[in-house]
């Protein structure tokens, strides 16, 4: 981060603060689907093998952002999901199917930079925090029902850096790439690419995908900004 910053502001000094019709304080809500890659089967040992269906956790989202001065601003998100998820178990003579309910929670809190790089554009580069917290129960094997649970969680950094523009009185959009390294995250790239449609000076639809190797993520929803 202490090389990004000075990267941004040498290369955009010659513009505005930020392109005009551009708000940073906004809250938002809706609806997110996710998808979660649980890598390929796993060896146990003693030719014992476990493969996990990709979980994808369905569920809602909030987020807001509130503009600290003319380059600053500050994010959070939040959004929970549950998923029934197949599993298999087994060696080289027998196997067993099943499945397990998870609850997947996923929170951040970070710091956000702006800058206008022409009227209508600016180039933003953000910071942040994550935790991740999972939440496994209902497990069934061969049909046999089992009271265990488990949890599990993690906490990584994100930065991320790219352009949100205007491109016309009702429409703006955005493109980031991300990088994300930590628990959860073993140093997945990736892109988050969104735009809003608004309806008035307050409200718009919000569409956002984030793309990565990791988890990818679906989301729509409605978003007042200030």
């Amino acid at each position: 981060m202490n090389k990004l910053l000075p990267l941004l502001l040498l290369s955009t000094t010659a513009f505005s603060a930020n392109a005009a019709g551009l708000r940073y304080s906004f809250v938002e809500a809706g609806y997110a689907q996710a998808k979660i890659d649980s890598g390929s089967d796993q060896a146990l040992g003693q030719d014992q093998w476990a493969h996990i269906d990709d979980m994808k956790p369905r569920g809602a989202y909030v987020r807001g952002s509130v503009a600290a001065g003319e380059t600053l601003y500050v994010l959070a998100d939040y959004r929970q999901g549950k998923d029934t998820t197949g599993f298999g178990i087994g060696n080289a003579v027998t196997s067993s199917d099943g499945s397990f309910e998870a609850d997947v929670e996923q929170g951040s809190i970070g710091l956000g930079f702006r800058r206008g790089i022409s009227e209508r554009t600016d180039l933003i580069g953000e910071v942040a925090y994550l935790w991740t917290h999972a939440k496994v129960y209902d497990v069934r094997v061969d049909g046999r029902h089992s009271l265990n649970t488990s949890d599990a969680g993690a906490s990584d950094a994100r930065l991320s850096v790219g352009v949100r523009s205007r491109m016309g009185k009702h429409v703006e959009g955005w493109a980031l790439a991300n990088y994300i390294g930590g628990d959860a995250y073993d140093r997945d790239f990736g892109a988050t690419l969104g735009g809003q449609l608004k309806l008035n000076e307050t409200w718009g639809l919000v569409g956002e995908a984030n793309l990565g190797g990791t988890i990818s993520e679906y989301r729509v929803g409605i978003r007042a900004s200030f």
